[in-house]
């Protein structure tokens, strides 16, 4: 009772308590047609049951969903779609019940299905909230559900005539009956109030116009019936009234849910329309949500309202209820526009739906056919207009296509073809269109990609002259026969192309591909052999265990096929293979003093310089900068190598970069004076030569010349690293 009484003082009771109605209100006018779009046509004799618990569902689910739900000021309708599936299904199975068993009534088994449908739809939503499975629904193919509303739309506008009239539609040589006085009076006023509440429902912008309207046309039908002295007895009689409803409670609705008079095999064999409100409910509800989301300004918890209208259309069906509703969109943002945020108003609505529900049901016994019929009319042009017309304009033609193809097996055919189909054909549309997508990430050489090991000057050199030998592939996304082939097709081309230079190594990194299918491992087979016969080697990086599982069996027979968990090692084991194959009279090293020379200007300033470092042996897996210290020592590296890691809170050590002979480390914690950021640890025995923050300083201090020479040495460094960086990242933005 907390959120019932939250936010009423007298300053805002008012206003929460006229809001509360008028949501009720609303939910009230929507549920009144609800009765006649369960059971049309024949079947409206039984039209107040099915007021009567889309009443105490809507009442029901619109309570509990305001005491449970992330936003306070929201309510629940039945929603178009859950409608329009019931509304087919209870269609199929009463003629399936006339025909199979002529001599009993299909109330049992429409009233225990729909019932059914709510409770198995309001658990699967709350499983499907429960274990975050809420955003899987929205890779339902966009046409497949446009084409199954395209169809629904046609089934409404179909089942309206019913509503409309108690005429039964004339074959076409009979169809000038229709213009008769006594039936146009029947059908035209509904078919105009079903365009003008349409066109008010798509062009105005004020939430409450379509049900100002619906209520001023039926005002004014009493008014004629007043002014021309027609009894409703007489407008029953001419059509224009329902058919009287037998006295309705709910002590008479419970007698109906007889469970030996159900006929349950009719109802596995419809099953079929559960598993659409299955699917088609949480796509709805989600499309509310991201559009409250949107007008509330407040970020939306998916799975939380998955749960919560999971829980309220449970009970609601265990009590008697099952027409399936959650967030109403509209109401939401009308509450919104009010600016109000309080559970109050959710429960007022449902309880004035309660109220309703006991005390108002006779009031069908007076209401007139072509405002409820006008409702229907105007579902179904929505669903069709919207779908049809509206589309053309959103869709590529393909995607249209699909929408075309189902609606029209829906309406020849049936739901399951049309569903299933439309499955199908966009599965074939997605798979044709990702097939002539970009798989290939980036092409790239060892001129421009090169691994995190920073060589000396002259084998640097050496890759950007001689790097083409070292071709790179990075692929991406989900990789199956049609667009792998594409890919392996411009690798071989390449391979075999001999106008550019001979490729030594060929690395695929698969470190973007979350899976592949078993068809594409036949591309990569054609791949393998043809790098064999090359005599290149095939090097797979950052690949999965279970994509490596799938390439298995052929790569036992294959003797240059090498697997790297990333890139980075894949490179550096290429490029270390590439430069040994090299002629050892371009074995080169450098010393700390031929480093220095070219920036100095007196042959003995580098000799002098280098008398201030200190030269050091150290061994293998020895730390020489710890992460997070504040270490302000660089270090030349004149033998060995160093690797950089950077360490996690869990402890896991990260490769960063690999250091060899010839270059520098730790300048930036000598110039920034911060802690360091990386921990840098020796690969091998090195010598080094370390320069001190005291020695920077003494240098600056009393030998600025030779202060110069180093700076000018460190900053060359940086360019050239700079530089590097530049070139690839150029080279990654456009693809080569």
């Amino acid at each position: 009772m907390t959120a019932f009484f939250e936010n009423m003082n007298w300053k805002n009771s008012l206003k929460l308590l006229t809001l509360g109605c008028f949501n009720g209100l609303v939910i009230v006018i929507s549920v009144l047609s609800i009765g006649f779009f369960l059971f049309p046509a024949k079947l409206s004799i039984y039209a107040p049951f099915g007021t009567s618990i889309a009443l105490l569902s809507s009442a029901l689910v619109c309570i509990l969903l305001a005491l449970k739900s992330q936003f306070k000021s929201v309510v629940s309708m039945a929603q178009d779609t859950s409608i329009a599936v019931l509304l087919l299904a209870n269609l199929a199975i009463a003629q399936k019940v006339a025909t199979l068993f002529p001599h009993t009534s299909p109330l049992p088994t429409i009233l225990v299905g729909i019932t059914l449908s709510g409770l198995i739809v309001g658990i699967s939503l709350y499983l499907l909230g429960k274990y975050q499975l809420g955003n899987l629904f929205r890779y339902i193919p966009y046409p497949v559900i446009g084409g199954f509303l395209v169809g629904t739309g046609f089934f409404i506008l179909e089942g309206s005539w019913g509503v409309l009239t108690t005429i039964h539609f004339p074959p076409l040589d009979q169809i000038t009956t229709l213009f008769t006085k006594t039936s146009i009076i029947c059908w035209v006023p509904g078919i105009i109030v079903g365009i003008i509440l349409y066109l008010l429902e798509r062009f105005s912008r004020v939430i409450y116009y379509p049900y100002l309207f619906f209520l001023s046309v039926t005002l004014i039908f009493y008014a004629f019936l007043f002014l021309g002295h027609t009894s409703f007895t007489q407008a029953r009689e001419m059509g224009l009234l329902f058919n009287n409803p037998p006295n309705m409670n709910m002590g008479i609705l419970y007698q109906q849910f007889d469970l030996l008079a159900v006929h349950w095999s009719i109802l596995l064999k419809e099953s079929f329309y559960l598993l659409l409100l299955a699917i088609l409910t949480p796509i709805g509800l989600l499309l509310n949500a991201s559009a409250i989301e949107v007008i509330t300004e407040k970020k939306v918890d998916f799975n939380d309202a998955l749960k919560t209208a999971g829980i309220a259309n449970t009970v609601s069906s265990s009590m008697g209820g099952g027409v399936v509703g959650y967030h109403a969109l509209g109401l939401a943002a009308f509450n919104q526009h009010f600016g109000v945020n309080s559970r109050s108003i959710g429960i007022i609505a449902g309880i004035f739906c309660l109220g309703m529900l006991f005390f108002g049901v006779s009031l069908l016994n007076y209401l007139p056919r072509f405002p409820f019929a006008g409702v229907l009319v105007a579902l179904g042009l929505n669903f069709v207009i919207n779908w049809l017309y509206d589309s053309w304009f959103k869709l590529d033609i393909w995607d249209y296509s699909v929408i075309i193809i189902i609606a029209i097996l829906i309406i020849f055919e049936g739901f399951l073809v049309g569903f299933i189909a439309g499955i199908l054909l966009a599965a074939i549309i997605f798979a044709f269109n990702y097939s002539q997508g970009k798989i290939i990430k980036s092409i790239l050489t060892s001129k421009i990609r090169r691994s995190n090991v920073d060589r000396n000057d002259y084998y640097k050199k050496l890759l950007s002259e001689q790097g083409d030998a070292i071709y790179i592939i990075q692929l991406q996304g989900y990789l199956f026969f049609g667009n792998t082939n594409n890919a392996v097709a411009v690798i071989i081309e390449r391979l075999e192309n001999t106008d550019l230079l001979d490729i030594h190594y060929l690395i695929i990194d698969f470190k973007d591909v979350p899976a592949i299918d078993s068809s594409s491992v036949l591309c990569f087979c054609k791949l393998i052999t043809q790098a064999d016969q090359l005599n290149i080697s095939l090097v797979f990086t950052g690949i999965s265990s279970r994509i490596k599982l799938l390439l298995e069996n052929e790569l036992q027979k294959k003797r240059k096929v090498y697997f790297f968990n990333d890139l980075d090692h894949g490179l550096e084991w290429c490029e270390d293979a590439f430069l040994n194959q090299l002629s050892p009279i371009q074995i080169y090293t450098t010393t700390f003093e031929k480093a220095l020379a070219p920036f100095a200007l007196n042959p003995g300033d580098t000799a002098q310089l280098l008398s201030f470092f200190e030269a050091l042996s150290v061994p293998e897996n020895f730390t020489l900068i710890s992460q997070g210290e504040l270490h302000r020592n660089m270090y030349f590296i004149e033998s060995g190598s160093v690797e950089i890691f950077l360490i996690e809170s869990s402890g896991i050590m990260t490769r960063l970069r690999t250091i060899q002979a010839g270059s520098v480390v730790g300048e930036m914690g000598l110039y920034l004076n911060r802690a360091r950021t990386a921990t840098v640890i020796t690969k091998e025995p090195c010598q080094l030569y370390q320069m001190t923050q005291e020695q920077v300083e003494f240098l600056e201090k009393n030998y600025p010349h030779l202060m110069n020479i180093f700076n000018h040495y460190i900053a060359c460094q940086s360019m050239l690293r700079l530089a590097y960086s530049n070139e690839l990242i150029s080279a990654l933005l456009y693809g080569r």
